[in-house]
């Protein structure tokens, strides 16, 4: 990247490739946001830049910009109608009043357009760990009251350390976060619909992984030709299924074994 940025800003200093080169070489530090600006003024339309003006917004808290880019985002297809569908059932499975820790493009736009375009769960605030990367957005959390580790490098070790030092703040996490970041910190992890809720004692989420399956999910994504997001159903559905089984409730326990071989047999 560093090449490549040289070579762009010796040959054309004044390119869309060397302004938007440049800006994604910070890692999303906004003191090189004027780069990513001019970007946006050469190419408004291009896919990258406009999922890059999304980050830019979200770290910017801009909120309508931010909501009239996903809908952009949307209108062209860039993520799938599975990412959308997926990020209503993961906001709505993250507890009252609490921060989603989300990772990756897909479940952080899914996340995200069902709170900012379908004004879903405006209780719960997302943090993806890519906007981390960012020392202005690291500020902000800090203003907000986070406590942050001291390596600016956002790793396991990091996710980690973020969650012990805010224990005593309410902190959901994504299921589709890479299980090498879910690892270190599984003794405290507890099923919650399609998040896992981060606590320091050990709880028992029975009622609630009911309640979500009853009445708070809409569960289009068992149904879709969905082949990856869908499978963050089943950790919640075989809690479901023993605990429908003890209580030999035949019909829910049917239908939850109808969900289970729906999803396995893709």
């Amino acid at each position: 990247m560093e090449d490549l940025l040289r070579d762009l800003s010796s040959q054309s200093p004044a390119s869309f490739e060397s302004y938007l080169f440049y800006y994604l070489n910070g890692q999303n530090d906004l003191t090189r946001s004027r780069a990513l600006l001019k970007a946006n003024e050469l190419k408004p339309n291009d896919v990258q830049v406009q999922e890059e003006m999304l980050t830019y917004y979200v770290l910017m808290n801009k909120s309508d910009e931010t909501r009239q880019t996903l809908l952009n985002l949307s209108q062209k297809d860039i993520y799938s109608e599975s990412a959308e569908l997926y990020g209503q059932d993961m906001i709505n499975s993250a507890p009252s009043n609490s921060t989603l820790i989300t990772h990756g493009d897909e479940d952080s736009y899914g996340a995200m357009y069902a709170l900012k375009v379908k004004r879903e769960r405006e209780d719960v605030e997302i943090i993806s760990l890519d906007w981390l990367t960012s020392p202005q957005y690291r500020t902000n959390l800090k203003i907000k009251g986070w406590k942050l580790p001291t390596s600016d490098f956002i790793d396991t070790k990091y996710l980690q350390e973020f969650c012990e030092l805010n224990k005593d703040k309410t902190i959901a996490i994504s299921m589709t976060l890479p299980k090498e970041y879910l690892i270190p910190i599984l003794d405290k992890l507890y099923v919650s619909g399609l998040v896992f809720e981060y606590l320091d004692v050990p709880t028992d989420l029975s009622l609630r992984n009911q309640e979500l399956w009853k009445t708070k999910l809409n569960k289009k994504l068992i149904d879709s030709e969905d082949k990856g997001l869908v499978n963050n159903y089943l950790p919640m559905l075989f809690q479901l299924k023993k605990i429908y089984q003890a209580d030999g409730n035949t019909d829910v326990v049917n239908d939850i074994e109808s969900a289970i071989q729906t999803i396995t047999n893709r």
